[in-house]
């Protein structure tokens, strides 16, 4: 049985990120593995977040903006960020960059597979995936089991769906406003909800527009496609366009408690640790 010091189960934001530091690092000798079954040579999300300074993956970022928009029925307010800028990348820019790093600074292996169990122990854990089988000194786990969120502790007084479906778009006219992020647009019905729209504007004629809501019972992709119709053709009066990619998904949101420490030899990390921010949705710089 292969033996590593460090294994990445999981090879999306939080395991590659990691990787990238630790064959940055005084660690970068010592044998690192990476294992993931999904294709990540593709596009299939989007990270937003806002920072002061560049960071590791600033190469990645595909735009940047200094001003956000938030509409309301009552009226709108535009917002400059000051110092910060809002910045957003592409999952397969992001996997790309991260890839590059590892290669020139540090000896990480790659496993296509499909994680079955991880068996921790004194002094190694087991990773079982389809008929292999490989050793780490440490296990850093971001796999999310069907009972996420069940794992995490705590009196919550809140346990939430936080459904998504993003258009990138692209129309025959200019109708978006390059320069400004609409970050929340409320002019939907809420239906007893938390529902609202953003658009990521990468030219006049192409951005990202989603449709956000934190629910108690799952969305429906139906619900989802019929609100981002409405939507652009209510606001930018768009009736015909052309989507270019899609992103979508369902978070499990709750101010539980997660456990960092998932045995002697087995770390939770990502969102299986609980990075992601409960009130907003968003972990890409909690878990940089």
């Amino acid at each position: 049985m292969k033996h590593y010091d460090y294994i990445m189960a999981g090879g999306g934001l939080a395991g590659l990120s990691l990787a990238c530091r630790l064959a940055r690092s005084t660690l970068r000798a010592r044998p690192i593995l990476v294992i993931d079954h999904a294709d990540k040579s593709k596009h299939d999300r989007t990270f937003s977040f806002w920072s002061q300074e560049p960071d590791l993956f600033a190469s990645a970022t595909s735009r940047s903006w200094r001003r956000l928009r938030v509409v309301g029925r009552q009226g709108e307010r535009c917002l400059d960020l000051g110092e910060y800028s809002y910045h957003t990348m592409r999952g397969g820019d992001f996997y790309r960059c991260a890839r590059r790093i590892m290669e020139r600074f540090g000896a990480v292996e790659f496993l296509d597979a499909h994680i079955d169990t991880i068996e921790d122990g004194d002094r190694t854990a087991t990773v079982r995936m389809d008929d292999a089988l490989v050793q780490g000194t440490w296990v850093f786990d971001s796999t999310l089991t069907p009972g996420y969120p069940a794992m995490a502790s705590g009196n919550s007084a809140t346990r939430l769906n936080l459904s998504f479906l993003g258009w990138e778009v692209e129309t025959e006219h200019d109708v978006f406003e390059p320069d400004v992020v609409t970050f929340m647009d409320f002019r939907t019905p809420q239906n007893g909800d938390l529902r609202f729209f953003y658009v990521l504007p990468f030219a006049p004629n192409r951005a990202l527009v989603e449709y956000t809501a934190f629910t108690d019972a799952r969305l429906s992709g139906a619900e989802a496609r019929s609100a981002l119709e409405a939507y652009l053709q209510d606001v930018f009066e768009v009736n015909t366009f052309d989507v270019v990619s899609r992103e979508g998904g369902c978070l499990p949101i709750t101010d539980a408690s997660f456990p960092r420490r998932l045995g002697r030899r087995v770390m939770a990390i990502g969102v299986k640790g609980g990075l992601l921010k409960p009130s907003t949705g968003y972990a890409y710089t909690r878990v940089q």
